[in-house]
């Protein structure tokens, strides 16, 4: 396989164009992308007409939506349209302090309406929830607070002012935004100020000023739809492999995340141009392609086309993956699969990556150094996979990001901190994984499953050293379920052709008891048993943060106290417990295997705590009930 991808490689390094990618990016973050809104409804279309014009197939469709709907668990929500949106301080003086036209971070996206004055809370700065949990009689009032996040669940107020933001980015305006779902009384408006104005307000506050705002927002709210692009280029045979990047935020944002929809199209481009010039064959299996909202747009989508799930291989979700690393201070990383689900997609990005990847020679042929930071990293979540990967649907996928990232969800994420060499880096990864797979036949396949037992064997001896140099102690439990982990990976490269992966799965068997088990005592920790079995209501995993709004106004309050108040050495990975529900497993076996995956014990009274919000808010439910 080595001499298919140098070629490969080369044939897309000499047409991608990471310049057009920028173009293609200056023209896109002129539509604000807000989920459910026209400015998105136009991104998809200007995405669609710019694939076909690059003679690539593509189509922009609506999947219709409304307050009291849901997706697999997910909200539907309504439409929204801003026209105008203006704050001023008007006593004891009067300032601007917010401007749609000027910024669209100055207002909260999803807004509601509002007209007139409203005198302004000033909420101490760096308090817990329980001040806020506190506060009464603030309905008619705006309220100025550095914590946002506590006010727009728990308080009844007019409307919010926040001066949230993150050290290095005092200049800047953090995105914002509500997530109505019918279920609230009342839509209110938010602002968003720049912390100098903030800081101007507060000095009034201290000297026992009174302060008045003036606030104007012109909003509509009506149908919802969920906007989609699909592309392809289609395959020969069954079978299809999914590339994704979402497509919404805010006007202006650029690395989140039209960098990853730039870098995509761009990577289709650039097949399609070599398969028309005859210098790659056609795919065996079709390319596809979504331009979606984040998460909920994925969920919508598979909601719809449920039949497709069954023929895509593996997948690739591309987010964030364009800002100069040297500004962001961030790497470019390879997301694995779920423990939970495990998949041989990661492995295979992991070797491509190298490919893309630049390296300075040292003072010998076979001494190379990388000239950015990179790395592999366990799953995380938070993007378009945590969809995909779910066991309910079956499609393993890998995410490339580069973060952390200084100018997320900030004004400051824009093109000029762009490198067209990380769009170029995505975008070639994306491509050699796309066509790799879509051409895939036995020998190539059991070259991915090579790779796979590879990854294993490196993160086996990488976990032994780890423990003995951390501890002196070998973790038995944690080197099984590295064991297991990518014995599921070996097997699931018969998704792409169904050949007989019995010589690659008895390799890594043999590996593990030789190498690792045989060398190690007993040290399997003793743990609590339990016969109670719960099952999903939802072929999704949706947690119960996104479904807070079910719960009463004293259980919601109850849970975001609970919610903040967890350090994190006493959380877990909510999105792989989702995945743990499968109607086997007793609650015990999912505490057991988090606590391994974690590698920490998690509390029995916060776990306990968690499984009965998940309960509550109508996601899983006992077996048998």
């Amino acid at each position: 396989m080595y001499p298919k991808i140098i070629e490969l490689h080369r044939k897309i390094d000499e047409v991608f164009s990471p310049f057009r990618a920028i173009d293609y990016m200056e023209e896109i973050i002129r539509f604000h992308r807000i989920q459910s809104t026209s400015g998105l409804k136009n991104a998809t279309e200007y995405v669609a007409e710019l694939l076909n014009s690059l003679d690539v197939s593509a189509w922009p469709f609506a999947i219709p939506m409304n307050e009291g709907m849901e997706f697999e668990g997910f909200p539907g929500f309504q439409s929204w349209e801003i026209k105008e949106a203006k704050l001023w301080m008007v006593q004891p003086e009067r300032r601007k302090l917010a401007d749609f036209d000027d910024s669209v971070f100055h207002i909260f996206q999803r807004s509601g309406r509002a007209e007139g004055e409203f005198e302004l809370f000033v909420a101490e700065r760096d308090m817990d929830i329980d001040y806020y949990l506190k506060l009464d009689n603030m309905s008619n009032k705006f309220i100025l607070t550095d914590k946002p996040q506590f006010v727009k669940d728990i308080l009844e107020v007019a409307g919010i002012v926040s001066e949230h933001t993150r050290e290095g980015l005092e200049d800047a305006l953090l995105y914002h935004s509500f997530w109505w779902d019918g279920t609230e009384t009342k839509k209110i408006p938010g602002f968003v100020i720049y912390k100098k104005d903030a800081n101007y307000i507060r000095k009034l506050h201290k000297e026992r000023k009174r302060i008045i705002v003036k606030a104007r927002v012109s909003s509509e709210f009506g149908p919802g739809y969920h906007y989609i692009t699909e592309a392809e280029i289609k395959g020969k045979r069954e079978g299809e492999i999914l590339l994704i990047a979402h497509l919404c935020h805010p006007k202006g944002e650029a690395n989140d995340n039209v960098s990853g929809v730039v870098s995509l199209i761009e990577a289709l481009r650039s097949i399609k141009h070599l398969i028309n010039k005859g210098e790659l064959d056609p795919p065996l299996q079709t390319i596809r392609a979504l331009f979606v909202p984040e998460i909920y747009g994925t969920v919508a989508y598979l909601s719809q086309r449920s039949n497709i799930r069954s023929t895509i291989v593996g997948g690739l979700n591309l987010d964030m993956v364009g800002q100069d690393l040297d500004k962001s201070g961030g790497s470019f990383l390879v997301e694995k699969e779920p423990w939970a689900a495990p998949g041989f997609t990661s492995s295979l990005v992991s070797y491509l990556k190298d490919f893309v990847i630049p390296h300075y020679k040292g003072t010998t042929p076979v001494i190379q150094y990388p000239s950015i930071r990179y790395s592999s990293t366990p799953f995380s979540g938070g993007s378009d996979h945590i969809i995909l990967n779910d066991p309910y649907v079956g499609i393993p996928t890998s995410m490339i990001i580069q973060w952390p990232d200084k100018f997320y969800h900030s004004s400051k994420d824009k093109v000029e901190n762009i490198d067209p060499e990380a769009l170029k880096r995505a975008g070639i990864t994306a491509a050699l994984y796309a066509y790799i797979l879509a051409t895939a036949r036995e020998k190539d396949v059991n070259n991915i499953g090579e790779l796979a037992l590879l990854e294993g064997k490196r993160s086996l001896l990488e976990e032994k050293k780890n423990h003995l140099i951390n501890t002196g102690t070998i973790k038995l439990e944690r080197l099984k379920l590295v064991y297991n982990y990518y014995l599921k990976a070996i097997q699931s490269i018969r998704k792409i052709v169904n050949i007989d992966a019995s010589h690659l799965l008895e390799r890594w068997t043999s590996f593990y008891r030789n190498e690792i088990s045989d060398q190690i005592g007993n040290t399997i920790k003793k743990r609590r048993r339990s016969s109670v079995v719960y099952i999903r209501n939802f072929k999704s995993p949706v947690t119960w943060w996104v479904r807070k709004n079910t719960l009463s106004k004293e259980e919601r309050r109850d849970a975001l106290r609970f919610h903040f108040g967890l350090k994190n050495t006493e959380k877990f990975n909510e999105i792989e417990f989702i995945y743990l529900v499968d109607g086997r497993r007793t609650i015990e076996d999912i505490k057991n295997f988090l606590e391994v995956v974690e590698n920490h014990e998690i509390k029995q009274e916060i776990f306990n705590k968690y499984v009965k919000l998940t309960e509550k808010t109508g996601i899983i439910k006992r077996k048998g009930e």
